[in-house]
């Protein structure tokens, strides 16, 4: 099925997964397609938010919180740029769509501000000589009657890594099955940028120095459109089309910026733990004071009681720092469920924190969720 090879392609890409992946099984795969029965399917999709397009039917992933909460922390992640100018093209909706959109702003802002040149090598035939010329060929030109110059010269190019980068990610937009009005805007953007390249992997790793630091919130953007990048052709006429947005990290970056808000930045830290003899490394979430605590975020809703695996891992993380308390970071959806009484494991200490994702308000519920994270602080 075109799903399951979609969800393998998406699953391949490294930024996709980050440089330190934890998959639960084998083989990766971000969408999981199994018959139902009755032509029914069970379509799963891990850790994305987005919709996937195929034929005339259209799958639409919203995240497991309320869509302002998800919002509310995902425009405080660092992987999406902070900036009010990129919200304004509409402060609701999939954030799939807005983050399209706010690439499509940030490309015309970027082009009234002109595109960056750097000199490279070019080869062209010209009626003029210019840079250095291909002497056999203009010879063999002339004695054919055609008087005309193969040069090799330096010129002043817009063709060059950021570019592409923008030019690829307007070409998905531009060919995708989203609204006819966004994808005019794509194409118009492909215009301009005509004289720009295909995309290489080499591309993919451009980053902008000080004097293209101005690129720096449309590359983000347009990173988020090829990452999510997922079409696949069947031997017939099927096309999948996907825009799917990893959350977890997301979430993750939201919550310390909250913390970082309320805490300081010298409080709240995300430091990679080397071990001892090994190449192994642990990445903790949420580190305070250096070593003085430990939690983790994990983008779910709690069931009323421990998850082992979360449990062993946060565990791990506190015994690789060597400090007795601990924290998993969930949400909540309801009031009704009740409070886990934190867990002793020897001398360690576990507790359970969630996020009040059942409140109207995603600023209100960022203040529960700090003072119950800074009443845990003050008792370890």
């Amino acid at each position: 099925m075109n799903l399951r090879r979609v969800g393998r392609e998406l699953a391949s890409k490294t930024e996709w997964w980050g440089a330190d992946p934890e998959t639960p099984s084998p083989e990766r795969t971000v969408i999981e397609a199994e018959p139902a029965g009755s032509g029914l399917w069970r379509i799963q999709v891990r850790d994305a938010v987005g919709v996937i397009v195929l034929r005339d039917v259209q799958l639409h992933i919203r995240p497991k919180i309320p869509a302002e909460h998800f919002l509310y922390l995902a425009r405080r992640s660092d992987k999406l740029p902070r900036t009010a100018g990129y919200e304004g093209t509409g402060s609701s909706g999939p954030l799939w769509e807005l983050v399209t959109l706010w690439f499509l702003d940030a490309a015309e802002q970027l082009l009234r501000r002109g595109l960056i040149r750097d000199y490279a090598a070019v080869r062209e035939t010209l009626g003029t000589i210019r840079g250095h010329v291909d002497v056999q060929s203009a010879a063999h030109r002339y004695y054919s009657g055609a008087l005309l110059f193969d040069c090799s010269f330096d010129d002043h190019v817009e063709d060059n890594a950021p570019n592409r980068l923008m030019k690829a990610a307007a070409a998905y937009i531009a060919a995708s099955p989203l609204p006819d009005s966004i994808r005019r805007r794509a194409r118009r953007i492909l215009v301009r940028l005509d004289a720009v390249g295909d995309l290489s992997d080499f591309d993919k790793r451009w980053m902008p120095d000080r004097r293209t630091e101005y690129y720096r919130i449309p590359i983000t953007l347009a990173r988020h459109v090829l990452r999510t990048m997922g079409r696949s052709l069947s031997s017939g006429a099927d096309i999948v089309w996907t825009f799917l947005i990893r959350t977890p990290e997301l979430i993750e970056d939201g919550i310390r910026a909250v913390l970082e808000e309320s805490l300081g930045v010298d409080v709240v830290t995300k430091t990679r733990i080397q071990l001892r003899g090994s190449s192994m490394t642990f990445n903790p979430d949420l580190r305070f004071w250096g070593s003085h605590a430990v939690a983790d975020v994990k983008y779910k809703l709690t069931a009323g009681e421990w998850n082992r695996s979360d449990l062993y891992q946060v565990l791990a993380f506190a015994a690789s720092l060597r400090c007795l308390r601990s924290a998993v970071i969930n949400f909540t959806l309801v009031s009704g469920i009740p409070v886990l009484s934190p867990l002793t494991v020897g001398e360690h200490r576990v507790t359970t924190i969630s996020w009040p994702a059942g409140e109207r308000d995603p600023a209100r519920a960022a203040r529960l969720f700090t003072g119950s994270v800074e009443e845990w602080l003050s008792s370890v």
